[in-house]
């Protein structure tokens, strides 16, 4: 039997290392598991038609419908929440928010309304089109996001990147322009890469445990093949990782 592990674009850095781990290791590809195909973007509904056990990693797919779709994921909605109370706790009230388009990108649209939730729990004015970037999940992404940002939303103190690479690239564009981050904008990151603990300053970012999401979906996997379980949907701990960027 074949089977399929479905990569969110996002982190797909990320699992780059899981997903070998779980291949190169034959917790996918067992006596009764032959083959593994991995796969990145967005098309998950296109699963359906396989017949194989799938899983998507990194987002959820509980309301997708699609009955060999499992997924392991953080609460993205919870996790974006508290990265806005965070800021908020350091005196920002002017945030930029830098993503996708929530129409198409689920993660995106979960963060958002995760942002969202917080900033209206604050009473915090948030004004859309001033505030909200829209940009793809890169370093040059997000400097041209917040370039955009910078020159756009007057009053701007923090900027919340939905992922780590986005972040770096805003970093990068703050300084460009001669400003200090934390000093002049604070800027928040998502995902918890490696890369985020060597740049300057060490970003501050909600930190998905990448070994606790590989092992649930190799154990999900495993007994859908092997048992023939039925699909099945989990939500692990984030955690949010202070640097010095905020």
């Amino acid at each position: 039997m074949k089977t399929v592990l479905y990569l969110d674009e996002l982190l797909l850095v990320n699992f780059a290392l899981g997903a070998a781990l779980l291949l190169g290791a034959g917790l996918l590809a067992g006596r009764s598991c032959t083959g593994a195909r991995l796969l990145a973007g967005s098309g998950a509904a296109a699963l359906a038609s396989l017949g194989i056990p799938c899983l998507l990693l990194t987002n959820n797919a509980a309301g997708l419908g699609i009955e060999n779709l499992s997924s392991v994921s953080v609460d993205d909605r919870a996790a974006a929440a508290v990265m806005i109370e965070q800021l908020y706790a350091k005196g920002h009230r002017v945030i930029g928010i830098i993503g996708d388009r929530p129409e198409t990108s689920r993660p995106s649209q979960q963060r958002l309304d995760g942002c969202l939730d917080a900033l209206h729990r604050l009473g915090v004015p948030f004004d859309f089109d001033r505030q909200y970037r829209l940009a793809d999940f890169s370093m040059q992404g997000g400097y041209a996001a917040a370039e955009h940002l910078l020159a756009h939303c007057p009053g701007l103190t923090a900027i919340f990147a939905m992922s780590d690479l986005m972040a770096v690239g805003a970093i990068r564009a703050i300084q460009d322009h001669g400003l200090r981050v934390p000093q002049d904008i604070a800027v928040a990151g998502y995902d918890g890469i490696a890369l985020g603990r060597y740049t300057v300053p060490r970003l501050t970012t909600i930190r998905q445990n990448t070994t606790v999401l590989a092992e649930r979906a190799a154990d999900i996997l495993l007994r859908c093949i092997e048992e023939n379980a039925p699909a099945r949907h989990e939500t692990v701990p984030f955690e949010l990782v202070e640097g010095e960027s905020i």
